[in-house]
Parts: C-alpha cells; structure tokens; sequence
C-alpha cells in the first residue's frame, strides 16, 4: 500500500513538471491522465491479485507451515477451523500447498468437476520404500493405465455382485465361528470381551481366504510372523516423511526409513514365500482354485502376449499387500464403533432387535439375502459411517492442473484432503449432528456410494474405495448377528452416559479405549 502511495506521488510530481511546459494541455488535463493511470494499474493489479488468489487459512508458521494441525487429531484440528475460515481452508504443509474440503457442495466441485485434475495421489516416500513403488500400488499409484488394469481385476475376481455370491459361503461361515468364538471367550456370558478383537479376528480370516485361502489364525498365535499381523505394524508406519513437505530436512528421515525397511524386508520374506510356495503348487496341480491369488499367479505365469493382462511379481506383491492392508482394520474398526454406539444408545439397540424379531424371526444366522429387508439396520449403519468414517479425511489426493473453485486459484501440484469427518458432524448439513440419530436416514434416500456428498465413508469419483460392495457386505451381516445373537450389556461399573467415545491419534479414527461388552444369548 504505502508503495503504491509513493508511486503515485512520483507520478502527479512528473506530471507536474511536464504541464508547466506543454501548451498542449492544462494542468488539469495531465492530472486527469495521471489518475486515468494510476486506476488502470491499480485495476489491474487487483484484477491479477484475484486470479491468482488461493484460499485463505491461518497464521502460517516459519518453515513447518500449519503441518502441527496434523500431529495428533488433524481431522479434528481442521474441523475447528471451518468457523473462522469456511469450508475451504488453505494451507502450507512445509512447502507443499494444500486445500481442506469440509461441505458436501465443495466436495462435489472437487469430486465431480474436477475429479480429473485431482484424480493421483501426492508422491509420499513411503510408498518406495515400505510399500512396492507408487507404479504397484493399489491405492497410491497416480492415476494411468497401470493403475486401472489393477483396479479392474481386483473389482472383477473379488467385487462383482457375481462374486460376491460366490463367496458368501466363505462370510457365513467366518461369521458362525466369530459367534462362537464370543460365547466361548465370555464363558457364556459371564465375562466381558473386547468387541474389536474379535471383529478383527474374524476380519482378517474372511480376508485371508477370499485373497490366498490362508489359514485361520487367532489372537493368541504368538509362533512366528504371518502376514496379518505384518499389516497391522505396516498401517502404523503408513504416514508421509517430513523430507515430502521440507525437502532440505529429509535427512532427518532416515532413521524411520531405516526401520521401514526392515519391515519391508519382512513382509516380502513372508509374501515371497507364500507366492512361491503357491506357484510350486500351481505347476504340481496341486494348489487351491478360485481364490483372488490363484488369478494373479496364473496371468503373471500364463506369460500372455496381451501386456494388460500380464502381471509382475511385484505387482502381485503389491495388490496382495494394499488389498490385506485396506480391508482387515477398517472392517473391524467399523464395527468395533457401531457396537460402542448401540451401546451408549440403549433404545437404538432394542429397536434394532426388535426390527430383526419382526422381520426374520427366531433365526440362527443372518444371511445377505436377509439385509435388504432391515431398513433399519442400514440407518444404523449410515449413521455410523456419517458419525465414524474410519479415514476422516480419505487418502490425500494431488491435483495436476490447475483449476478455478468458486473464485479461487488451485494450482498444480496441490494436496487435497477431504474432510469427511467435518461433513459429517456439520449442524448446517445434519440436524443435531452430535447425536447419534439413525431415525434421520428413514425419510432421506441417502446411500453410502459416492454419490451422496454428505455421506462419504469410503470417498467418491475416480478414486472411490474399489472394496465398497464387500465391506459394506461385512460390516452389515456381522453387525446383524451380533445383536440377533446376543443381548449386549455393558461391564459392571460402566454406563452408556459414561463410555469413552474419544478417538486416538491417528490417520484412521480408532478408539482411544478398546471396546468392551457382555454378551447373552437371546435365543
């Protein structure tokens, strides 16, 4: 501003000058021409200024940025922002640009209209180094033809309505065993159990046999590494390196690159061997058929002369490894805050198990015919997703091109992150949003499948989770027979006014304390 002042006053001194000897024009004349300048360039400069404007944030701090926002509840951190800022925050993460989308309008403009632009995931170092390459993986690779030829054969042999009914048996029995695997570790009823643990179990059995027809494994197996549990060490260490953000401070990464590593290397000894072992028996005719890796061997071994059907050994590693690691936590996790819910709202579950008696009766097992004629065990489930979306903020996207939004500049090469959880708690989208309400979904036509931008659990657009249809099939049956089969109550001491609902920190929402309840059979 004062700048603009100085040159302004420079400017009227010339003018000045000039008119003193010009007979051409009067002195009023120049300065009429001189203003005529000045708000051009003026105009000018404003008119740049908002075409390149970028959305406003906070106070920016020397050379982190606002990356402290994303320390320990960023979702959380990012949501207390909206008031002051609106629903479209700009940051710096380090030296990174980043745009934060908490309303379901924004989320279509980003999601629908410039879905293309924002469709790669931003270069994170992990994935090179924990991971198999961004080229392999499922979920962070950009977007291309080796990301679309992953994608459609992970859809075709696991994800098709096809399948699914294919595979159903594999959920009905891993269900009957979860069912009585609680009666047995709450000694009928007499102890409480940690609701998430046993989900967890039951979850990565299911996935295990849908993916290599692995053996069943429990919480007490202690003999040895196997890959489930090698996921659950990868989730933690899932996360970008300060030297993404700060390129000049990337030394200091190498100690977590160090570790990461050595859990790579782990996890491929595991992995290798297992593929190994799988193609000595594809060659003897004696292997199993009909599993997801049966599929990936027999393209990578078939040596088509078609290059979208043929696979790498790392590619298979890599979708082997993204499809264990996006499936067995979110499920259980999931369900493990569904039951914390129905048990902090007493009446939702009694409703709940009435809905189930009226409807299906006295019956043993809930089966995936049964689902769609439990309206409200999907409202339960919607308000869960909306309350819980077990990434609050998706998996960041990375836009390269820029765009217009509203009146604001993207450019290329800004991060994206999509603040669900916000969305979902907003008292301009959700009346009472606070509160666990299922009721509210019986008179919306709402669905979980990306095209409803105010309830966005498993995301939208090009980059939607392609494992919606069977995780949606997982967490709506085994919920179902876990309040068909049991009376649920909560350990002695403990009220529903009184249980903890707070969240860890984290890139996914995980409970702070672990869930746990009594079971009684009901029938």
């Amino acid at each position: 501003m004062w700048r603009g002042m100085k040159v302004a006053s420079t400017m009227l001194l010339k003018m000045r000058e000039i008119a003193t000897w010009s007979k051409g024009f009067s002195e009023a004349s120049w300065m009429l021409l001189a203003c005529g300048c000045l708000s051009l360039m003026w105009a000018r400069k404003w008119v740049r200024s908002k075409k390149e404007r970028f959305p406003q944030g906070p106070l920016v701090l020397p050379i982190i940025g606002h990356m402290h926002l994303l320390m320990s509840l960023p979702h959380q951190a990012l949501a207390k922002l909206g008031p002051k800022y609106g629903h479209l925050i700009g940051l710096k993460l380090g030296q990174q640009r980043c745009v934060v989308v908490s309303s379901p309008d924004l989320a279509k403009e980003f999601l629908v209209t410039h879905d293309k632009s924002f469709a790669n995931r931003p270069p994170y170092g992990f994935t090179s180094v924990l991971l198999y390459g961004p080229e392999n993986d499922l979920f962070f690779s950009g977007y291309g033809a080796p990301w679309r030829k992953h994608r459609k054969m992970c859809t075709l042999e696991l994800f098709t309505a096809k399948r699914l009914q294919e595979t159903e048996h594999v959920r009905q029995e891993e269900v009957g065993v979860l069912l009585q695997r609680i009666s047995d570790l709450s000694r009928g009823g007499s102890a409480a159990i940690e609701v998430g643990e046993c989900v967890a179990e039951m979850s990565t059995n299911l996935i295990s046999r849908l993916l290599y027809s692995g053996p069943r494994v429990t919480s007490q197996k202690k003999d040895g590494e196997n890959l489930p549990q090698l996921v659950k060490e990868m989730e933690q260490e899932t996360a970008p390196f300060l030297g993404d953000f700060i390129p000049w401070l990337s030394w200091a990464d190498v100690f977590r690159k160090r570790h990461m590593r050595k859990l790579h290397n782990r996890i491929d000894v595991v992995i290798s061997g297992m593929l190994n072992e799988r193609k000595q028996a594809m060659l003897q005719n004696s292997a199993p058929k009909g599993d997801f890796l049966h599929t990936l061997l027999s393209k990578e071994m078939a040596k088509s002369s078609q290059e979208d059907d043929v696979l790498t050994m790392n590619e298979i590693k890599s979708i082997m490894l993204g499809m264990l690691g996006g499936s067995i936590h979110t499920t259980s996790l999931t369900l493990e805050w569904a039951m914390a819910e129905l048990l902090k709202n007493p009446h939702c579950l009694a409703k709940l198990q009435r809905e189930i008696d009226t409807v299906l009766g006295k019956k043993d097992q809930i089966t995936d015919a049964d689902i769609p004629k439990l309206s409200y065990l999907r409202c339960v489930m919607k308000e869960v997703f909306r309350l819980h979306p077990v990434t609050p903020l998706l998996i960041p996207r990375f836009s390269t091109s820029e765009c217009k939004v509203r009146n604001y500049t993207i450019p290329a090469n800004t991060h994206l992150l999509m603040n669900t959880w916000a969305i979902g708690r907003d008292e301009q989208v959700w009346k009472n949003a606070a509160q666990f309400l299922p009721e509210r979904f019986e008179s919306k036509d709402i669905d979980v499948k990306g095209l409803n931008f105010d309830l966005l659990p498993f995301g939208g657009g090009r980059r939607i989770c392609l494992g919606l249809p069977l995780g949606l099939s997982i967490v709506e049956v085994t919920l179902a027979n876990l309040v068909n089969k049991y009376n649920w109550k909560l350990p002695v001491g403990e009220t529903s006014a009184s249980l903890n609902m707070d969240e860890m920190a984290g890139i996914t929402a995980n409970r702070a304390i672990p869930m746990k309840a009594v079971p009684k059979l009901r029938l």
